[in-house]
């Protein structure tokens, strides 16, 4: 079934993407997710971590109650927690099996991005996206997990792949896509949802007023603009609220004083300045926490190499940004600012090195997503002016 779902999908994106070829690298990248999965579940299946058995327990126990007793929205259930218990409500799937479930979730995500970078940059860029993202080795290992990363990869490329077809053709399929993927982003991951959700708004307003040229009409767009975004921070002024901010801080000290070797060190969360000030502190060390001896197991060190891969992602674009000053926002401004603001909400959230491991997986595909669409466009367009 997941087989043939990724198929279904790889197929309506070539109905109007002739040139998609993508097909190959989904094949490879499934089936090395598939063969680590089923080598670390049979051989050492402590390095998918204890978080697993918490989901689990509460699946199997919502799996137990009436079916419309509680619904995705619930946020005593998140979404990832909701789909197990229907696999176990009504197929009494194995772990094993829900972990291919998961496989098929995040790989949906990252096809999206790839056909999000050909709109974009064309077919080229999108083929090398796809073999970048189906091998990179933290995302195949997350993607197998029974824990939120599966559905938060698929909420991104929902949000990405709508977010291009509204900034190149302003259709409302593309708004839809837009709403969906933060629907189930903030159903899964609520801070990272508002973010995509954020993200969204942002390049609505970006991509309305490049279109405008009278100005009234522009002056109105932004007038509506500006009440629909006051609507959508309501959940982010009640995240900011005093009782929400004592219970960020709450988790930080429980995290940062647990006295395991990836805690990090502690900040202080008093008021939304302070979310501000410590930004920049939790964005280093996003990108480049644990240090190598910090690293304890087998399960931090196989992580490592996500940090490796993070780091020269980032090499990558920096060498880019050159080359496309003054244009990154009318030619990525689709992953750019998703990219951004999942990076903020990441960096406030974190307490422990060990959760950037997760978290940078998914920056990590957007940001290489970045970099094709940057260095593929200029490719394309060197190409139309020597014909």
């Amino acid at each position: 079934l997941v087989a043939y779902s990724l198929m279904a999908l790889i197929a309506v994106l070539d109905y109007t993407r002739p040139a998609l070829s993508i097909g190959r690298a989904v094949s490879v990248g499934v089936a090395l997710r598939l063969l680590a999965t089923f080598v670390i579940a049979t051989t050492a299946p402590d390095l998918f971590g204890p978080d697993e058995q918490q989901w689990l327990t509460e699946a199997r126990a919502l799996s137990q109650q009436p079916l419309l007793a509680h619904t995705p929205l619930d946020p005593q259930y998140p979404l990832h927690i909701w789909i197990f218990s229907l696999e176990l409500r009504f197929f009494e799937f194995p772990e094993l099996t829900m972990r291919i479930v998961q496989i098929g979730i995040s790989v949906s995500g990252l096809i999206l991005l790839a056909a999000a970078v050909h709109d974009i940059a064309g077919a080229r860029a999108a083929t090398v996206a796809s073999w970048v993202l189906l091998l990179e080795p933290a995302g195949a290992f997350f993607g197998g997990l029974l824990h939120k990363e599966a559905l938060m990869v698929f909420s991104t490329g929902l949000v990405v792949f709508g977010g291009v077809k509204f900034w190149t053709r302003q259709n409302v399929q593309g708004l839809g896509l837009l709403l969906f993927g933060c629907a189930i982003g903030v159903a899964t991951r609520p801070y990272a949802g508002w973010a995509l959700t954020a993200a969204s708004a942002a390049l609505v307003v970006h991509r309305g007023l490049t279109r405008q040229g009278d100005w009234r009409r522009r002056s109105l767009l932004v007038a509506i603009i500006v009440a629909a975004l006051a609507l959508l921070s309501v959940p982010t002024v009640l995240e900011s609220s005093e009782e929400n901010l004592e219970t960020l801080q709450n988790l930080q000290d429980a995290t940062t004083s647990s006295g395991a070797n990836l805690a990090l060190e502690p900040v202080t969360y008093s008021s939304p300045v302070d979310l501000v000030l410590n930004l920049p502190r939790r964005s280093f060390d996003l990108l480049v926490r644990p240090f190598p001896w910090q690293l304890a197991n087998t399960s931090q060190r196989l992580g490592f190499f996500g940090t490796v891969t993070a780091l020269a992602t980032l090499a990558f674009l920096i060498t880019a940004l050159p080359a496309n000053a003054g244009s990154i926002m009318s030619r990525a401004a689709p992953f750019v600012y998703p990219a951004l603001l999942l990076f903020a909400a990441y960096a406030i959230s974190i307490g422990d090195a060990g959760t950037s491991f997760r978290h940078r997986a998914q920056l990590v595909a957007l940001g290489m997503c970045l970099v094709c669409a940057l260095r593929g466009q200029g490719i394309e367009n060197d190409g139309v002016s020597q014909k």
